[in-house]
């Protein structure tokens, strides 16, 4: 013989299995864009008094006016134009130690090192969204070329990044 539930009962355990679902789906949110280094605002933290917000205290010249955000104009690796589709965007955010951003489909993160006109960044952490096709190829695209990236120089209003094969034009987001 099964025992049922009184319905006020039953109604109290689906109403807390709802809001643990919730609480989980929220906590996840915040895991996958700290783990692309995107932290929540309860993260962020205030510089110490007398120095910048963007951690570019040391940085002179072209180094120190890449600190920010980006977005990129257009880019080339090994020849081939980087095509990102229509309502898709690639952004980066350059700090002293870390770029993160968007790559068409995906948020990513990786470290960089920045000294003088030189720059570059190690391979990303990136999220693993599956998009369309010509997203993906671009992210990949891009992905690729800013692994390779070994120097940095601005061109009036641009931010422009090359290395072996590549060239990443940026503006100012």
């Amino acid at each position: 013989m099964t025992r049922r539930l009184p319905l006020p009962l039953h109604l109290a355990t689906v109403a807390l299995l709802l809001v643990a679902a919730v609480g989980l789906a929220s906590c996840a949110e915040d895991a996958a864009r700290s783990d692309v280094g995107l932290d929540s605002p309860a993260n962020e933290t205030v510089p110490a008094e007398g120095s910048t917000a963007n951690g570019a205290d040391d940085l002179v010249g072209d180094a120190r006016q890449a600190i920010g955000q980006w977005v990129l104009l257009e880019g080339t690796v090994d020849g081939e134009a980087i095509d990102v589709p229509g309502g898709e965007q690639i952004t980066m955010e350059i700090t002293r130690t870390q770029v993160v951003g968007a790559s068409a489909c995906n948020q990513y993160s990786a470290t960089a090192t920045i000294d003088g006109d030189e720059m570059t960044v190690d391979a990303p952490t990136t999220t693993r969204m599956l998009c369309a096709d010509d997203a993906m190829a671009a992210e990949s695209a891009y992905i690729d070329g800013l692994q390779r990236i070994t120097s940095l120089d601005s061109d009036g209003e641009e931010l422009v990044l090359t290395g072996d094969g590549v060239e990443l034009r940026f503006v100012a987001a």
